[in-house]
């Protein structure tokens, strides 16, 4: 996953943004975008909003 463009960083916050990275860094690799929603802080609306900035 490619983490991140300006434009994503108004999507999600640096706590976030943190949270998701740590998540890879215990879990492993994404295997697709709705996995985000394992992350704290991640609901169905702010992934509807990161789904066309994030690649997986």
């Amino acid at each position: 996953m490619k983490l991140f463009t300006s434009q994503e960083k108004t999507v999600v916050g640096p706590v976030t943004a943190e949270r998701i990275i740590r998540f890879r860094e215990d879990f492993g690799v994404f295997k697709s975008i709705d996995d985000l929603t394992r992350v704290k802080g991640i609901g169905p609306k702010t992934l509807d909003k990161l789904r066309k900035y994030v690649t997986i």
